[in-house]
């Protein structure tokens, strides 16, 4: 079958022609005359289309396209998705072939889930603590932070303390000795995953390294102390393949209590 032009050739128009079982379709090879053979893959129902941009021939719905076929312009369109396609429902999703967007079509908008509820859906949030219960005054304790090669870790560390402590970050400590091991978790109980990052208490700690963070809180008045809980504005990036302490220091009179908390994600490497 040869395949004409519209009725003005200037004008990108393409003729609905019919093959040989009457089945209608456009060609968008237009205008080369090339024929659609009935054995190229399936018709559809209503009108077929192929041709152009279409890298495999096959046969497309109109008036728009499938992604779950291996186009050579996957990931250029927006898809208008409404009852004549398979999708059949009402909205636009914006897609790459893989991963699709969403619009309500009632809100008008992109429908979009919050980053950190995101990682905590898929298993990559943890979570550890220690309480340090009667440390002596003017006493530090200490966490051990070990990041394997294979794993960055956003950290983030909350104190709480019976009374004054300072607080301390450090970066490539010498140590001889890990310390305890804590247990860790997997804030989304439903995948509880296993942490790559190491955490440990009481470490034996030959050189703490460079200090990467230091604040205080709580008071120790003459007649009352008081105590409190901190947690930085910020995210620590931990490195790979690197050790970290974090620790307080009893700036009390007497023995007092703290507990530190640490919650991360891993970034593999």
């Amino acid at each position: 079958m040869t395949v004409s032009r519209g009725v003005d050739s200037n004008e990108d128009v393409y003729p609905i022609l019919v093959d040989a079982n009457g089945r209608p379709y456009v060609n968008l090879y237009d205008p080369a005359s090339v024929a659609q053979s009935d054995t190229i893959g399936t018709h559809p129902d209503g009108i077929g289309i192929f041709g152009r941009r279409d890298a495999t021939d096959a046969w497309r719905e109109m008036p728009v396209a499938a992604f779950s076929d291996g186009n050579v312009n996957k990931g250029d369109w927006i898809v208008p998705v409404t009852p004549m396609t398979s999708e059949k429902e009402e909205g636009t999703k914006i897609t790459d072939g893989t991963t699709t967007a969403a619009v309500d079509p009632d809100l008008e908008a992109l429908l979009t889930v919050p980053i950190e509820h995101n990682l905590v859906a898929d298993g990559v949030v943890f979570s550890c603590f220690y309480t340090f219960g009667a440390v002596a005054a003017a006493t530090s304790k200490w966490l051990h932070v070990k990041v394997p090669a294979t794993h960055y870790a956003h950290m983030r560390f909350r104190f709480m303390s019976e009374a004054k402590i300072d607080y301390y970050v450090y970066e490539n400590p010498t140590l001889t000795g890990d310390g305890t091991a804590l247990t860790e978790f997997d804030i989304n109980r439903v995948t509880a995953n296993a942490s790559n990052v190491e955490v440990f208490h009481t470490p034996t700690i030959s050189a703490v390294g460079t200090m990467i963070d230091n604040g205080m809180i709580g008071t120790n008045g003459f007649l009352t102390d008081t105590g409190g809980s901190i947690s930085p504005m910020r995210d620590w990036v931990f490195n790979a393949s690197e050790s970290y302490l974090i620790g307080a220091n009893n700036n009390d009179a007497g023995a007092k209590d703290f507990v530190i908390q640490l919650s991360w994600y891993e970034e593999e490497v």
